[in-house]
């Protein structure tokens, strides 16, 4: 119908323009729905001409149709051609208008997610800024808009690593989506957002209390059992492990082992980093008999993942060694709260204890580089590498000789494939290499 309608126009004496614009911006949008960008991008070219026939072009048509174009150039990746598209839309809409308007905000919003994608951020943020003002003055209010532009700033200063700013705009977007929004998949985002946040600037209480507000929000948007409600128990026991919230933490990840659970079965992949994580949280608080129940549990399915003489493998098999050994020379601790067995551990655990950890652990890792070595060639650089490291570690004292030994064993867990399993990411490894590493300094690290 609508081609039947153009080519009446286009063949009629008297041609309307306006028409014929709407109808080709409509055979654009059309071809975008069915996955046609190139015919899209033709109907919409098409229609810039058109509106340019006769001197008589209509600049907010202009800019609208060079705001759709721009979005094709952002679906093709071409963000530097997508930016150049918007700014001749915002200039078409600063010589209609003459003086800031409403229309405007949505052109500066994009142009600032545009800059911030290329990393000019101060160009960015001088974008976000001003629609912000215009959004903040308009007497016709659209929270939506504001919202975003409020995002976006907060993303922009932590780009920037100014946190305290990004944490003023972060909690302005909650609030006005809180109270004009009520979209719960935007307020959960954002909360993740402030919560990042307040984690930089060490506000880890304030931290919590969002976390706690979203996973709320996120149990009742997607249900209990989902990953994403997975990853906010995850995020919620390392935190509460370090305020020293152990009761807590337990919870927490006792209840992430429920939705893992639930969600990819008992004897998944993705569940043994929880098992795991609850062995060495009831290994350090001196739970020997329950770290061993956790850690039973998830080694068969590691080896079955990753084979024997797998780093990973040789980490946990080593924990358990020390669990069994615990348990077969000290008596269990006694039926109090989690907070307070670590407070009496720490008064009590001798130096021995971490001694004959530290041994097993470095005992799995050269099992690890051993087996390593005989089932992998590798090319004379990483022979070179090795050769180098092995020379320096003579000169290394205990401590840093196991450091580097784990460091290694990690490096060549690295290739074989790093995204197999979430429980030794960056982050956790190197808490936990410290933890072994500065026991005399200090207690040990819970985080895992």
């Amino acid at each position: 119908k609508l081609k039947k309608a153009l080519e009446i126009i286009q063949k009629s004496d008297v041609k309307n323009q306006e028409i014929i614009i709407k109808i080709l911006l409509r055979f654009g949008d059309r071809s975008l729905q069915l996955g046609e960008p190139n015919g899209a991008y033709s109907y919409y070219k098409q229609a810039l001409e058109t509106n340019q026939l006769n001197g008589k072009e209509d600049l907010l048509t202009k800019s609208n149709i060079l705001m759709k174009i721009s979005f094709l150039f952002e679906r093709s990746k071409d963000i530097s051609s997508a930016k150049g598209l918007l700014e001749g839309a915002l200039k078409a809409r600063e010589d209609y208008y003459k003086v800031e308007h409403l229309d405007m905000a949505p052109v500066l919003i994009r142009l600032g997610s545009y800059y911030a994608r290329i990393g000019i951020l101060e160009q960015a943020k001088v974008f976000l800024k001003r629609s912000e003002k215009i959004l903040n003055e308009s007497p016709i209010k659209d929270f939506q808009l504001l919202i975003k532009s409020l995002e976006n700033l907060g993303r922009v200063y932590c780009s920037l690593e100014d946190f305290n700013n990004a944490k003023g705009y972060f909690e302005q977007a909650l609030n006005v989506s809180k109270q004009h929004s009520g979209a719960e998949e935007e307020i959960i985002n954002i909360s993740m957002s402030l919560a990042k946040v307040y984690e930089k600037l060490n506000k880890l209480k304030q931290q919590k209390e969002v976390l706690v507000y979203s996973l709320k929000l996120q149990e009742r948007c997607y249900g209990h059992i989902h990953p994403k409600v997975s990853e906010s128990l995850i995020e919620l026991s390392h935190l509460c492990m370090t305020l020293d919230d152990f009761d807590d933490a337990k919870a927490y990840s006792e209840k992430t082992l429920e939705v893992d659970e639930a969600y990819h079965g008992r004897c998944r992949s993705e569940v043994t980093s929880t098992l795991a994580n609850l062995g060495i949280l009831h290994s350090r608080l001196g739970n020997y008999e329950q770290a061993k129940t956790f850690f039973e549990r998830a080694l068969p399915v590691l080896k079955e993942y990753y084979g024997e003489g797998h780093p990973q493998v040789n980490i946990i098999d080593a924990k358990l060694r020390f669990v069994n050994k615990k348990i077969s020379s000290t008596i269990q601790p006694s039926t109090l709260s989690l907070s307070d067995q670590h407070a009496t551990s720490n008064n009590n655990v001798q130096t021995t204890d971490h001694e004959d950890e530290e041994a097993e652990l470095k005992a799995a890792i050269e099992l690890s580089l051993q087996m390593e070595q005989n089932q992998t060639e590798v090319d004379a650089s990483t022979d070179n590498g090795l050769m180098a490291s092995n020379q320096q570690s003579n000169s290394l004292d205990e401590e840093d000789e196991l450091k580097a030994a784990i460091e290694l064993s990690l490096q060549l867990q690295k290739q074989d494939d790093p995204s197999l399993l979430p429980m030794y990411s960056s982050r956790r490894t190197s808490l936990e290499v410290d933890s072994l590493v500065e026991q005399k300094q200090k207690k040990p690290d819970l985080s895992l």
